[in-house]
């Protein structure tokens, strides 16, 4: 804390995470084959913001950032390509992964009965890197993959909207009844690749 009105605040985490179950049986409905190499992936995430307080005003404005590297992703779904025609597993291995973006959350209070809040994220999500692949056929008793490269660095993952903005307005008056007006926009919204 700076003063009573004023505060910085600093986070920081880094951690190493077991692969999801999800993410370690290439086809967990049918066969108990295991992806080749499983390991651990590592997130590395920082955090820093400003919060102010008074009695009539008060806002947060925050900066992240966030990198995961060495994640193990399995994509499911029926590829027509004629090489397949088939249900494949995508077993995507040493995928990395980062968010940044900034947070602002700032109230004001116009009269006694009144106030209003206003609310921004805007953010990126995105592939850090080309993966290799795996693919292995569901409905079929090879086990040997075929093995691919992704070319995906620098595209957005299909994470929710990257940028989100809203405004809302609270009227109170003193007869214990209230009305909330809220105008949301969002932005920004991919699909997974």
């Amino acid at each position: 804390n700076i003063n009573p009105k004023n505060s910085v605040y600093v986070h920081t985490a880094y951690f190493s995470d077991a692969p999801k179950i999800d993410y370690t049986y290439i086809s967990d409905k049918g066969r108990d084959y295991i992806v080749s190499g499983a390991k651990p992936y590592n997130t590395k995430s920082f955090e820093m913001g400003y919060l102010y307080k008074s009695s009539i005003f008060n806002f947060r404005l925050t900066g992240y950032a966030t990198d995961v590297t060495g994640n193990t992703i399995i994509k499911r779904f029926w590829n027509d390509d004629p090489d397949f025609q088939s249900f494949v597993n995508f077993v995507m291995q040493n995928v990395n992964t980062r968010s940044i973006g900034t947070e602002f959350v700032g109230g004001v209070k116009i009269s006694k009965q009144l106030s209003v809040t206003a609310v921004a994220a805007v953010g990126q999500s995105f592939y850090t890197d080309n993966p290799d692949i795996s693919v292995y056929l569901d409905n079929s008793p090879v086990i040997t993959p075929t093995k691919k490269k992704v070319y995906i660095k620098n595209y957005y993952l299909g994470v929710g909207p990257q940028s989100i903005y809203s405004l809302a307005f609270k009227y109170s008056p003193r007869n214990y009844w209230h009305v909330n007006l809220n105008l949301n926009y969002m932005d920004r919204n991919y699909i997974e690749v």
